[in-house]
């Protein structure tokens, strides 16, 4: 998201660009840069080529953004390439919270040049023994007073739209993968995997399954005339879902919805004396007691396993 902010006069102080020391883009980034290795941990492990090419390049894209706004001018297109490559980083599982450690980092090293140029132009030594004063005329207090606003509004600008991308990327990202192993399960459930679907899901088919049938009951909540029990009841199955998604990702699958569905187990993931406390585990995330069968096969098995499983659960 691409906000214009309205042209305003370049701040100086004593008639010079407050902004002149970030004017060496290329050297100052290529030092920015070698801090984030050394300061921000998870930098130091990426591969020669991303901190000497897009690393780079994006630090200084948001140093360019920075001289620009504190010129007066500002530069829509930079901030649509940090919000691009805040959307590969996403794809790349890079933390969210690196990216935002790396660019306060920079805004730390931005702000003290600029401060300490600003200053030292307004230093008066005094008699030894005295130490320096401080003189600055007004104008040239009022901009920098204004720069520092400036350096506030530019790191909301930057850390927002790298969080909007961040996130919109990473749903994306999530969805696709959801739509891929939502299509594997289905296909083992109806008998049509294949080997090329799981790797497109980056999810190898067990050699054997726990095939899990669950019933899970209403909530209290879902019957109550002050509350819409259909949200009472999505929030009840997202609970499930994502305690899944925590303690077992990418390896128990599943196929539910509010009022149950069938699980598939590997049973290299876990053993049959473990599985009362995976039960224990969903029916604590829905807040109902959770009830379920259980039959083991092989992939090719699994249909049948199912409709077994939950014949048994009608019956229990």
């Amino acid at each position: 998201m691409a906000v214009e902010i309205p042209a305003r006069a370049g701040l100086t102080v004593s008639g010079s660009p407050i902004s002149s020391p970030l004017k060496d883009v290329r050297g100052l980034a290529q030092h920015m840069v070698g801090h984030f290795v050394e300061t921000v941990a998870p930098c130091g492990t990426l591969p020669g080529d991303a901190i000497h090419g897009d690393v780079t390049a994006i630090t200084r894209i948001c140093l360019e953004l920075a001289v620009g706004m504190l010129d007066g001018r500002d530069i829509p297109e930079k901030t649509k390439r940090l919000e691009e490559a805040a959307a590969q980083w996403a794809r790349e599982g890079i933390p969210i919270d690196t990216i935002h450690h790396a660019i306060h980092e920079g805004f730390k090293i931005g702000s003290e040049l600029v401060m300490a140029n600003a200053m030292s132009r307004h230093v008066r030594q005094e008699t030894e023994g005295q130490g320096a004063t401080l003189v600055i005329a007004a104008a040239d207090m009022d901009n920098i007073m204004d720069g520092a606003k400036l350096v506030v509004e530019l790191l909301d600008r930057m850390t927002s739209a790298v969080a909007m991308a961040y996130v919109r990327e990473l749903r994306a990202v999530v969805s696709e993968h959801h739509t891929a192993v939502h299509t594997l399960t289905s296909a083992l459930l109806g008998g049509h995997s294949t080997s090329t679907m799981a790797r497109e899901c980056g999810i190898e088919i067990a050699e054997t399954y726990h095939v899990l049938a669950l019933a899970i009951p209403e909530h209290p909540e879902e019957r109550s005339p002050t509350v819409d029990g259909a949200v009472v009841a999505r929030r009840k199955l997202r609970r499930v879902q994502a305690e899944l998604a925590t303690r077992y990702p990418d390896q128990v699958l599943s196929l539910l919805s509010v009022d149950g569905g069938t699980l598939l187990v590997p049973v290299s993931t876990l053993m049959d004396s473990q599985l009362d406390e995976l039960i224990e585990q969903l029916s604590r995330a829905a807040r109902v007691p959770i009830t379920a069968t259980l039959v083991s096969a092989a992939p090719q098995q699994i249909p049948d396993a199912a409709d077994q499983a939950h014949e048994l659960l009608d019956i229990v």
